[in-house]
């Protein structure tokens, strides 16, 4: 279903609401999509951002997120650093992108440590060769750990092959974290 197709009642059942842009979305559109499901946070890639201006103006809930190991900018704290402090982006702190960089978890802790008043919420699913694994197929439970008590909202963005394993992934996370 695209967003086109969505009625603002098929997400009123939902606390937290996060758009992920696509790299093509205008401040236009994206403020028309705001508007019509008012979204909690929308998230930005640092190496999709044309007009860092622009976003800087803008009223829009936005949130950066780190990027994994396959990106050129936005992998570090120090290079997230300069967009978090230069605008009012909140950071989505994307767990696996973490591990794909630094397995010992300790660059997940850094941006933590960094950044915890500014992280909005997290990404969270397996590392393996397709990036965004399940984590009941990796069971990488220290990615698990890590979003464990930090009073965040958490987004599982595990791609499975089918609603099985999704509704699978989804208990396996919830179970885990005794929720």
């Amino acid at each position: 279903m695209s967003l086109a197709q969505l009625d603002k009642n098929d997400l009123a059942n939902f606390q937290f609401k996060s758009l992920h842009l696509p790299s093509d979305a205008t401040i236009k559109k994206i403020g028309e999509l705001q508007q019509r499901f008012s979204f909690n946070q929308i998230v930005i890639h640092p190496d999709r951002v044309t007009d860092w201006d622009k976003l800087k103006t803008s009223s829009l809930p936005l949130s950066i997120e780190n990027m994994d190991f396959r990106k050129k900018i936005g992998k570090t704290v120090k290079e997230l650093q300069q967009f978090i402090r230069a605008s009012k982006l909140k950071l989505t702190l994307d767990v696996n992108h973490c591990f794909s960089i630094n397995p010992t978890m300790e660059l997940a802790q850094e941006f933590w440590s960094v950044f915890k008043e500014h992280i909005s919420y997290f990404h969270l699913s397996g590392f393996g060769p397709n990036l965004h694994e399940p984590l009941v197929v990796t069971g990488q439970k220290q990615l698990i750990d890590f979003v464990s008590g930090k009073n965040r909202p958490i987004i599982i963005e595990s791609v499975c092959r089918n609603q099985d394993q999704a509704t699978e992934e989804f208990n396996f996370v919830k179970n885990y974290l005794g929720l």
